[in-house]
């Protein structure tokens, strides 16, 4: 914080107000957030784009320019960087948190084929099915 006043010091911009100009430059020194925790779930910060849509892609070899113009047009290229900086920084809790809905995911499906086995052989027979693989889905 002493380094930032020195610095707003070091250029009178706002002339004798020096609360005003510690501001200023403040908001230049302050991390900008990329992602959001909503219902707990990560989001990528203004979007409805979850952080795990993104990181997938990135982990299976997707280039960030890629997920970006192709997989996420809406994105920039700098909010997909900032979500690939935001799993790297907290990856191991954020691998938890996967590793926890996989879980659920497996007890739910269970749950569904033991519930309607005709219906789960359906759905089996439509995954299994020759199909083109897209990239970003």
């Amino acid at each position: 914080m002493e380094e930032d006043l020195k610095i707003a010091l070091k250029y009178p911009t706002f002339g004798k107000n020096l609360y005003t100009q510690y501001n200023y430059f403040k908001k230049f020194i302050m991390e900008k957030l990329y992602v959001e925790s909503v219902e707990s779930d990560y989001r990528i910060v203004g979007t409805r784009v979850s952080l795990e849509s993104v990181i997938i892609p990135f982990l299976d070899g997707l280039s960030p320019e890629v997920i970006a113009s192709e997989c996420f047009p809406s994105l920039s290229l700098e909010q997909v960087y900032g979500a690939i900086t935001f799993y790297i920084a907290h990856r191991s809790e954020l691998e938890a948190n996967m590793k926890h809905a996989q879980k659920e995911y497996d007890s739910l499906r269970r749950s569904i084929n033991n519930a309607d086995p005709a219906f789960s052989q359906t759905i089996n027979k439509i995954l299994r099915a020759p199909h083109t693989v897209q990239a970003c889905a």
